[in-house]
């Protein structure tokens, strides 16, 4: 593994994640894997994305970016 560090001026959504998810469970790491299926490319377009969303079990996509919660129908 690599340790990183992320600073709220350089990375304002997941510093308040990572800081969101200690106050939760008393534990300030989070592990950041790659966004892809087994034996898929990584996901780097919002098409990659739709993709990986209609394949997969994932239930909910959250966009930071632009505050978006994207919900799988069942």
């Amino acid at each position: 593994s690599r340790i990183q560090t992320v600073a709220k001026k350089d990375n304002m959504h997941y510093y308040n994640l990572l800081k969101s998810f200690e106050k939760l469970t008393e534990i300030p790491v989070l592990l950041n894997t790659s966004l892809n299926l087994p034996g898929e490319v990584l996901v780097e377009t919002m098409l990659d994305l739709k993709e990986l969303f209609d394949n997969s079990k994932l239930n909910y996509i959250y966009l930071p970016e632009v505050n978006k919660l994207i919900k799988k129908n069942k």
